[in-house]
């Protein structure tokens, strides 16, 4: 992970850099992470669908309930919409200003659109070991990329939204950041886990360096598809805020949220 995951080239990518770097007019910042976080919405509606999907695939029972329990930690478990990263999602948007009818208006760039439909694939139709390491991936990714995009809000709030960076946290503003950090982290432990349940399933011997690289290749294989999947996603995010679009321009498209579920907004 350390090699797939965080010595990517997606975080010396145009995006990513621009995250960063201090120089960037924070009116382009915002409008980088507010991008990133509109399509989100779509985003982290769909995580918990193909996590369940890999799930059903799962032959072992320790795999299957793992899976199942990160989809349930997403969804929000038993608080649901206090804790849904969806739903969460769904409150940073309306802190953007988003309204209810705009929200369920979001139509997803083509890059976010291919990387949920990729993963759903791979996920429910695609080789078990390969769509673990997919999954492996996004949790190893979460805390960089999250942490980025939350610094960028609090460097940029002020121009975006006329907020402080104080008041931006106090109308919920962190929460979405928080929440999928501090449940990523843990999954990002509890992966190994079970990727090791399945090898001992194979039959692969855990003591065996040559066999344990020799089963991690469908894994790596899977994670370097979901970074580059990660990858075309900051790129069509960029490419379109640098050619003029902003996160409103994402809602009332031809191809809407509504195509992927249907809200009933409290």
């Amino acid at each position: 992970m350390r090699i797939d995951c965080h010595e990517h080239v997606l975080w010396s990518d145009p995006f990513a850099s621009a995250l960063r770097d201090d120089r960037i007019d924070n009116e382009f910042r915002f409008a980088l992470a507010s991008v990133w976080s509109t399509n989100m919405v779509v985003g982290s509606f769909c995580f918990p669908r193909y996590v369940a999907a890999l799930a059903a695939g799962a032959e072992q029972d320790a795999v299957r309930y793992g899976l199942l329990e990160n989809a349930w930690d997403e969804s929000g478990a038993h608080g649901h919409k206090a804790r849904s990263h969806f739903w969460l999602a769904v409150r940073l948007g309306r802190l953007l200003g988003l309204s209810d009818e705009e929200i369920e208006g979001i139509s997803p760039l083509p890059q976010a659109q291919e990387y949920t439909d990729e993963h759903y694939r791979q996920c429910s139709e695609g080789d078990f070991g390969f769509a673990l390491g997919m999954i492996c991936l996004i949790e190893e990714f979460t805390t960089p990329e999250f942490t980025a995009i939350f610094n960028a809000f609090l460097s940029s709030c002020k121009v975006g939204l006329g907020m402080s960076k104080e008041e931006f946290v106090l109308k919920g503003g962190a929460e979405y950041f928080t929440a999928n950090i501090s449940d990523d982290e843990r999954h990002r432990q509890e992966m190994p886990s079970l990727v090791a349940t399945w090898f001992h399933s194979r039959g692969v011997d855990l003591n065996s360096p040559a066999e344990v690289k020799d089963a991690l290749k469908p894994i790596r294989e899977g994670a370097r598809h979901s970074a580059g999947l990660r990858q075309a996603f900051f790129s069509g995010i960029f490419s379109f805020v640098e050619q003029g679009g902003r996160f409103r321009d994402l809602v009332s498209r031809e191809r809407s949220i509504k195509s992927e579920m249907s809200l009933q907004f409290s």
